[in-house]
């Protein structure tokens, strides 16, 4: 798990590997791994390719510098909201 999460296309599920790695601590990872906490798991359905695709379009303007996070997550939201109300 360390050699495969080293690289940061990863987060590690084991918390000793997220500590040997620095990711505690992490400007960019930290909060993610201070998350885990009280995290839940993500559940299958059918909305959740629409809910991933709109998150990790959104999250990828952020990271770009292009809008704050908290714009980019209320739009991913508010888009997948309406993509999933049309599809029913």
């Amino acid at each position: 798990m360390k050699t495969w999460t080293s690289k940061g296309f990863a987060l590690p599920t084991r918390k000793s590997v997220a500590k040997e790695l620095g990711y505690d601590k992490d400007p960019l990872r930290g909060a993610l791994v201070a998350g885990s906490a009280y995290s839940t798991p993500w559940q299958a359905g059918p909305t959740l390719p629409t809910v991933m695709n709109n998150f990790n379009n959104q999250f990828l303007d952020a990271f770009l510098g292009k809008s704050s996070l908290e714009d980019a997550m209320k739009k991913a939201q508010e888009t997948a909201n309406k993509e999933i109300a049309a599809g029913k």
